[in-house]
């Protein structure tokens, strides 16, 4: 019977299988990117205050050395990439003030100021992943830039009532391969802190 189940997993499926059965980790999670084996891992941000799952081999960046997509040139707090993978997460904890409640409505706002931000683009995908420890609103847009159309899937989160943002970006060419990973960073990112007294 064992083989017939396993015959209905698909590759993938079964390539976790392995992973599991072999290290033992319930949560080993990797995928393949222009021909590359890449790992995932939680990692810390804001020292230490919250978490987000990205490629194990993403090396903190100077923020100057920025994503010149962040919200019209603003530098973020936070930027990480890696030489061989062709995509950058960037992160920015603001003074705006956003409850967890209320973090659902805030691709009403920005929505009608992407053209501004971002001109020329467009809005491909708009959710909100609701969570009990702090939900996350996302606005997935193309734009054009030198050397051809970017993607950014812009995220949105309450930390502490201030409104924290992030943007993954990558090529529009590598949009098939790279939107479900960049939505499932976003749908990963979690404000561990307890509030302030």
């Amino acid at each position: 019977m064992e083989p017939v189940q396993n015959s209905l997993l698909n590759p993938k499926q079964q390539w976790r299988k392995a992973q599991r059965k072999r290290t033992g980790e319930k949560s080993a999670s990797a995928v393949f990117l222009w021909g590359r084996r890449v790992v995932f891992e939680e990692r810390a941000v804001f020292q230490n205050d919250a978490v987000i799952r990205m490629p194990k081999e993403f090396a903190e960046r100077a923020p100057e050395e920025g994503n010149p997509l962040f919200w019209a040139g603003t530098q973020p707090q936070h930027l990480f990439s890696s030489s061989r993978l062709h995509f950058t997460l960037a992160l920015s904890w603001t003074f705006n003030r956003i409850s967890n409640e209320n973090i659902a409505d805030i691709t009403k706002v920005i929505r009608p100021l992407v053209p501004r931000i971002f001109p020329e683009s467009i809005v491909l995908r708009e959710e909100t992943f609701l969570k009990e420890e702090g939900s996350v609103s996302v606005l997935y847009i193309a734009s054009p830039a030198a050397g051809g159309a970017r993607g950014n899937v812009l995220f949105f989160a309450s930390a502490e009532n201030r409104l924290l943002m992030g943007n993954i970006a990558f090529s529009m060419q590598d949009a098939d391969r790279l939107e479900p990973i960049a939505l499932e960073m976003a749908r990963s990112f979690r404000w561990t802190r307890k509030r302030r007294s």
